[in-house]
């Protein structure tokens, strides 16, 4: 997955499938699109405040961008015994549901290693809350969002657009289903229900995920915290999704005096981003 696929389990906000089925092939693959980027900007952002680390988890969630970096971040700042509270700050409507799982999983060990604390800051939604609600605290913004429980994938019909246009595709397979869900042709009625069979092995493991994080059953999960819906703060916590509604600053608890990074933690951060 060098660049974006759209076509594969998707744990993110569909009005971000809007906008990124809108893009040109050209600028999928570049800039802030491209899994290197992703890796570098988590690295980059990264920091530490006192003896708390900030892990950042921004954007589109890439298994080999994002997801990979933050997870080699939260395994640097276990080893050091001046790291003794780790944050990870979100700042995502989610992505890519492969390696999503990964590193929630890691997360949820890390808390019992020491305090791991996560905050939308400002959203964090779908993979991004998967992962978010496995630290053992996890916070919204007053002006916050999380939520978007549920996954999906997309298939795209383009056979009457290429009738109009006078092309015809032939695909020519070995294997029964290898041709399966292309975009050559309508989706059979078989197809689909594979499809919606991975759509619901992926969400059935992403509900587990929160039911364990939160310390919530899976009937609680989903059918009282808003059932793939984005909520708001206070209705996060309303309804179990968070433990409270804080700013970034507070949850540091610093002033930006305090902010200025010490000797340890610059060594800390350049270990990090080797």
């Amino acid at each position: 997955m060098e660049i974006l696929d759209l076509t594969t389990p998707l744990a993110c906000d569909p009005y971000q499938l809007q906008a990124l089925v809108s893009l040109s092939p050209a600028a999928l693959t570049a800039g802030r699109f491209n899994y290197s980027a992703f890796a570098q900007r988590t690295q980059s952002a990264a920091k530490t405040v006192g003896a708390t680390a900030v892990i950042p988890l921004y954007g589109w969630l890439h298994p080999r961008g994002n997801l990979r970096a933050a997870g080699a971040l939260l395994n640097r700042y276990l080893a050091f015994d001046d790291v003794k509270t780790i944050v990870i700050e979100i700042d995502s409507s989610g992505g890519s549901a492969y390696g999503v799982q990964e590193l929630a999983d890691a997360v949820f060990r890390a808390r019992s290693k020491k305090r791991v604390v996560a905050i939308a800051n400002s959203v964090a939604v779908a993979g991004a809350y998967w992962i978010g609600s496995q630290a053992g605290e996890f916070y919204v913004t007053p002006s916050g969002e999380a939520g978007g429980i549920g996954i999906y994938q997309l298939h795209t019909d383009h056979s009457k657009a290429l009738k109009n246009d006078g092309v015809k595709m032939t695909l020519v397979s070995a294997g029964q289903y290898k041709t399966e869900g292309n975009p050559f042709e309508p989706l059979s009625k078989e197809g689909k229900r594979f499809i919606k069979s991975t759509v619901d092995e992926v969400y059935r493991r992403f509900v587990a995920g929160v039911a364990r994080g939160r310390g919530k059953s899976v009937k609680a999960v989903t059918q009282g915290m808003g059932q793939g819906r984005v909520v708001g703060a206070d209705d996060a916590v309303k309804l179990g999704m968070a433990d409270g509604v804080k700013s970034f600053d507070q949850l540091l608890g610093t002033t930006s005096q305090a902010q200025r990074q010490t000797p340890t933690s610059r060594r800390v951060a350049m270990l990090a981003m080797r």
